[in-house]
């Protein structure tokens, strides 16, 4: 099961990219508004990973834009999940392969 949404997940739509901090990094598809997709989800993160952590992590797909850690507003600490947003569309396709 999800953590994060509470669906159940079968074996073939769980993608491991390896472990961050101890947890496992599963990245998913984030809902594009519009093409080229180059913004993913990363679930299961340890919430308290840094961003020059994550950078490291999944930099060596590709440059990255834009890392989005969300704030839970009731306790205000980081979430267990992040949004990145690559600069090229090719780093997406890099995470997709390697999982």
């Amino acid at each position: 099961m999800d953590p994060n949404t509470g669906r159940q997940e079968d074996a073939a739509s769980v993608k491991v990219l390896g472990r961050l901090d101890g947890h496992i990094i599963d990245p998913k598809k984030a809902m594009a508004m519009k093409e080229p997709m180059k913004k993913f989800f990363v679930g299961g993160l340890n919430p308290e990973a840094t961003e020059k952590k994550i950078r490291e992590f999944l930099g060596k797909f590709g440059e990255i834009k834009a890392i989005d850690h969300p704030m839970d507003p009731k306790s205000n600490k980081r979430q267990g999940f992040v949004f990145i947003t690559f600069k090229e569309e090719d780093a997406l396709k890099l995470v997709w392969l390697s999982g």
